[in-house]
């Protein structure tokens, strides 16, 4: 049920993806780090505790900048600057952006918070039927504390990834479209993982997708303890759970010639995420990104309210 991993995997053979082209992925590096600057800013008015992660906290590390073959951001946040930040997104960003997030007043499109640049527009093929607007974005994962008992930590971490998937399967299910299909179908393995993801879907659909994202982030939501989880990374619950001073106090690194935060002990953090960080992938297993639509145009000024920004949780 691994996406990033089968993906990789598969050839672009949708008559409606296709890979940005170099000027495209300038354009588009530019105004991640943008936004970047934006939610810096906000984070040091409020006081509120950030750092890269993923490949961007790689970047950071290996590159001083983003992944050459890479075009996202990733951020971290301890769950309780995570909540602030929502709390205060309308006062400072509401303006230039929009908020995606569960058990927020906010559109969900994910179980993490996503902010996305008004008038841009970045649609990804499992986005394409979604009925909200889809524009570059940033993604914002919530770190949160994980039980100090290893049999109950297994078995939270279990049910979490289980409830991940469900929701997920049922966000996809939801939003099918035939050039998903005909991407994921191309090979064997690709085929069991689509199919599965609709079957479970199907099954899951007495519920709303906002409605497992919603009770999946109270649940991954713990008490207080010396491990720190991050639900929603990559690795999934358990994958990343590790010893609170990996991640805390943040250290300062630089990414793209501006200082960012990074984890305490970023070669702890890169080293359980990727092995070898350091070591350059050959082309074959880089990951790919493809794209159904890309624009970067600014929004005319004074237009701009967002009257689908907000709808009630469900």
């Amino acid at each position: 049920m691994d996406t990033r991993n089968l993906s990789n995997s598969l050839r672009n053979r949708s008559q409606v993806l296709y890979e940005l082209s170099e000027s495209e992925q300038r354009a588009l590096k530019s105004c991640l780090l943008d936004m970047l600057k934006d939610m810096i800013a906000v984070c040091e008015q409020k006081g509120l505790t950030y750092m890269l992660g993923g490949g961007s906290a790689l970047g950071a590390v290996r590159h001083q900048g983003f992944i050459p073959w890479d075009d996202d951001l990733d951020l971290l946040m301890p769950r309780a600057d995570y909540q602030a930040f929502i709390e205060a997104f309308e006062e400072t960003l509401s303006e230039k952006y929009l908020l995606r997030a569960p058990n927020t007043p906010y559109q969900i499109s994910n179980n993490f918070l996503k902010v996305i640049k008004k008038g841009t527009t970045l649609v990804e093929l499992d986005g394409m039927n979604a009925p909200f607007e889809k524009g570059v974005f940033l993604d914002v994962f919530p770190l949160d504390y994980a039980p100090a008992n290893k049999a109950v930590r297994y078995i939270k971490g279990r049910m979490a990834d289980f409830m991940a998937i469900v929701g997920t399967s049922q966000y996809l299910f939801r939003y099918r479209n035939d050039s998903m299909k005909e991407y994921y179908c191309q090979t064997a393995k690709g085929k069991a993982y689509y199919h599965t993801r609709m079957l479970v879907g199907r099954l899951a659909s007495f519920r709303k997708y906002q409605s497992w994202y919603n009770a999946f982030d109270r649940f991954v939501q713990g008490r207080p303890s010396e491990l720190l989880a991050i639900p929603t990374g990559r690795k999934h619950y358990l994958g990343e759970c590790l010893p609170k001073d990996v991640y805390l106090p943040v250290t300062k690194g630089v990414f793209e010639g501006i200082e960012v935060c990074l984890p305490h002990n970023p070669d702890a953090y890169l080293t359980n995420l990727y092995g070898d960080y350091m070591e350059i992938p050959p082309v074959e297993k880089r990951e790919k990104h493809y794209v159904v639509q890309f624009s970067v145009k600014e929004p005319e000024k004074n237009a701009g309210s967002d009257s689908g920004q907000r709808d009630g949780m469900c």
